[in-house]
């Protein structure tokens, strides 16, 4: 009797430690089940955040809102009777308020000048430099000054040296056409960095007229005499918009060399940068690494860059190879928005630009009549054979004589 005894209680305890086991098995399966389920999450998440990080990446830009509190600036009261552009002004800051900051930014280059490069006495143009008042062409003197500051420096920055109406003007049609769907799908182009939107301009009046500060005659004389030539195009013509609260880019050259990245390369093209609006320090304006232009920097930081405040009127011009990044936008409310045109040598075209980023045939064929109006084109086929050149006309004087 006892044996049996021992026999089904030792069953009895098999049995309970199997049952166990089978359970303990169960919850396994369930936690397997809810961590596999959780990793699932994270992946998707994952791939969200990757996408959003890509610098191709297609995002929604945050609205542009109107603020009801005063500038911090000037204590300007905002005009409830007016509704803010898209790209306009949310503060109305006096410029003598705004000019202040920008000599504040002067002083902080002289301190730390080493090579020149920092003295506005070499790297700043304005309006001071004109031959006269109606002239919009510069002195001699003037044009070699800011010629030698992009050959040694990499850039060149232009005070009051653009007329504000034709900056103004060529800013509220940009605006009308983002308005147009079909423009904003036809027209726009990939940009490098997250909250960041780049179009390109069509040909069509204004765009295409003398009162587009790409074709002031000052700007013309320093580019050629910086590219050692009589011929240089309008390469690329587009407005980037970089909405409030957008990242920074990293630090780059607009192209990488033509033969060598341990050769100083000739000079083949450079960007010019209009703000389309007034700029402050936190709205980041483009940074600059002074004297990096001579050689392909491929992911080198900059450890001192510059850049300044501007206002609309002012702007910067960049050898192509210079070390330069569009910092963060870290206002809450104001989008950073100006024209960049690329001027380049008549031999240099840019394939990232048009091939890579895959600009449309459309989009091509406007940037192409850009560059036919900025060459020069002799009044008798015969002519482009002629060593002397010194009869040409201006081309924009004869398409608006047409």
């Amino acid at each position: 009797m006892n044996r049996w005894l021992l026999v089904v209680s030792s069953f009895l305890l098999v049995l309970a430690a199997l049952v166990q086991q089978i359970i303990s098995n169960s919850r396994l399966n369930s936690t397997v089940n809810e961590l596999h389920l959780q990793l699932q999450d994270l992946s998707s998440q994952l791939n969200t955040t990757q996408a959003l990080l890509h610098p191709y990446a297609s995002i929604e830009a945050p609205p542009v809102l109107s603020p009801p509190f005063p500038c911090p600036r000037c204590g300007a009261q905002p005009d409830p009777q007016k509704t803010e552009s898209p790209i306009g002004h949310c503060h109305r800051c006096h410029k003598k308020v705004h000019r202040q900051l920008i000599q504040k930014n002067r002083d902080a280059w002289v301190a730390k000048d080493d090579d020149g490069c920092r003295n506005p006495a070499n790297v700043i143009v304005s309006d001071r430099d004109f031959k006269d008042g109606r002239s919009r062409r510069l002195r001699d003197r003037d044009a070699r000054r800011g010629a030698a500051s992009l050959s040694k420096c990499g850039f060149l920055y232009l005070e009051r040296f653009f007329e504000a109406k034709g900056v103004n003007i060529i800013r509220k049609e940009f605006e009308k056409l983002l308005t147009d769907p079909t423009y904003k799908q036809n027209f726009n182009v990939p940009v490098a960095g997250v909250g960041r939107e780049e179009y390109m301009l069509p040909f069509q009046p204004p765009f295409n007229e003398s009162i587009n500060p790409v074709f002031h005659e000052g700007l013309r004389d320093i580019i050629l005499r910086f590219l050692g030539g009589e011929h240089m195009k309008l390469h690329l013509l587009t407005v980037v918009v970089s909405h409030p609260q957008s990242r920074e880019q990293g630090w780059h050259q607009d192209w990488r060399y033509l033969f060598s990245p341990d050769a100083t390369d000739q000079s083949y093209g450079v960007q010019v940068g209009i703000p389309l609006t007034d700029w402050t320090d936190d709205m980041g304006p483009t940074q600059i690494c002074p004297g990096h232009n001579k050689r392909f920097y491929k992911g080198k930081p900059c450890a001192s860059p510059l850049a300044a405040a501007s206002s609309v009127g002012d702007g910067a011009v960049w050898d192509y190879r210079v070390l330069h990044r569009g910092p963060a936008n870290n206002h809450l409310t104001r989008p950073r928005a100006m024209i960049l045109a690329a001027y380049t040598r008549t031999f240099f075209v840019n394939a990232d630009a048009y091939v890579n980023r895959g600009v449309s045939l459309l989009q091509t064929l406007h940037q192409r009549r850009f560059w036919e109006m900025s060459y020069w084109h002799p009044d008798h086929s015969g002519d482009y054979f002629k060593k002397d050149h010194s009869k040409k006309k201006d081309v924009r004087s004869n398409i608006e004589s047409n």
